[in-house]
């Protein structure tokens, strides 16, 4: 790969998703990775099922929001207009 750093922190963020998803079922889990809903549990951040595809880059931004410091997250804000206003992120009222 040519950026080892932004492959390992996909990596760890999917794998970190994957363990949120399974802990939050708790004793929803069915069979076959899914819940007993019917939701995959084994999808990474916005549902792809391998890191290495990126879809929904608007998840990977809500994630890096939820957790500081995730590259990919990082490198995507970047790239946009300020997100937050200057001075501040709300108007007086």
């Amino acid at each position: 790969d040519e950026d080892a750093e932004l492959a390992a922190d996909l990596e760890r963020a999917t794998a970190e998703q994957r363990r949120i998803r399974h802990e939050l079922a708790g004793d929803e889990r069915g069979e076959n990775g899914r819940s007993s809903l019917g939701k995959s549990l084994d999808l990474g951040i916005g549902g792809s099922g391998n890191p290495r595809r990126l879809k929904c880059l608007h998840a990977h931004v809500a994630y890096g929001l939820a957790n500081p410091g995730y590259v990919l997250a990082d490198r995507i804000l970047a790239e946009l207009e300020p997100v937050w206003p200057p001075q501040r992120c709300c108007t007086p009222l």
